[in-house]
């Protein structure tokens, strides 16, 4: 195995999108409350596995949002808007 390390040219964009995040989470909290955050943040969670073909958390990801009530709903899409509205100021910055 090298020592040599291996450069990311994208590193510097997932450092902002990262940074963002956090702060976009901090919000969350703050506007929010912690509940909401933590439904955000396991919403999130299933869909990263759920993308990778995890089959049961799909299914926990499709019991979990069809169970929120239509206000909560609202404010977790809100949320992953917001995220990827933010999101495209690096986006736009680092390829360019």
């Amino acid at each position: 195995m090298s020592d040599i390390p291996v450069h990311d040219p994208h590193q510097p964009l997932r450092d902002d999108v990262r940074r963002l995040g956090q702060h976009l989470g901090t919000s969350l909290r703050t506007f929010g409350g912690d509940e909401l955050y933590e439904t955000v943040e396991h919403v999130r969670s299933l869909s990263k596995r759920a993308r990778t073909g995890d089959t049961s958390a799909f299914d926990e990801l499709t019991q979990t949002l069809g169970a929120m009530s239509s206000e909560r709903a609202r404010s977790v899409a809100r949320a992953f808007a917001t995220f990827l509205t933010l999101i495209i100021v690096p986006v736009m910055y680092w390829w360019i």
